[in-house]
């Protein structure tokens, strides 16, 4: 297994991304104009961020009346530190999940993708652009293709 040099937003000692870079795409988050309800990491290898109402109510997603949340995981077997986990399929990292109903638990969970694009945006993209992504897919933003 190939090592990479690590990104300024993972943790030296696991390779799995920082507290810093969750509360970075938070940050960017709401300067793109999109506020955060709530954030929650419980493990090293995924993370939560809960969009507040106000960013989608009046998009397509407003029927998810009780929440979207952007996400990042990964399997926690896995190794970030390799380049292995960046160019296998099913390749971890963000996702987004609509939630119609406080007992629905989340309807479905789809990759977060590059605006304009079928693509999953990179596992450790800038902050920036994971909000980029965010704003394409609340304001309704169709891909590409």
């Amino acid at each position: 297994m190939s090592k990479i040099a690590l990104s300024p937003w993972q943790n030296p000692e696991d390779g799995f991304p920082s507290d810093d870079y969750q509360d970075a795409v938070a940050v960017a988050l709401e300067a793109a104009g999109v506020g955060v309800y709530d954030e929650r990491r419980d493990e090293r290898y995924d993370f939560f961020i809960k969009i507040d109402r106000s960013a989608y109510e009046n998009g397509p997603l407003e029927w998810a009346k009780d929440g979207l949340i952007i996400g990042w995981s990964a399997s926690e077997d896995c190794d970030p530190l390799t380049e292995e986990f960046y160019t296998t399929s099913g390749v971890p990292g963000w996702s987004w999940m609509p939630i119609s109903d406080r007992h629905a638990g989340g309807d479905f969970v789809e990759e977060l993708c590059t605006p304009g694009t079928k693509d999953q945006i990179a596992p450790l993209a800038e902050p920036e652009a994971v909000a980029a992504a965010v704003v394409a897919l609340v304001c309704g933003e169709k891909p590409e293709g």
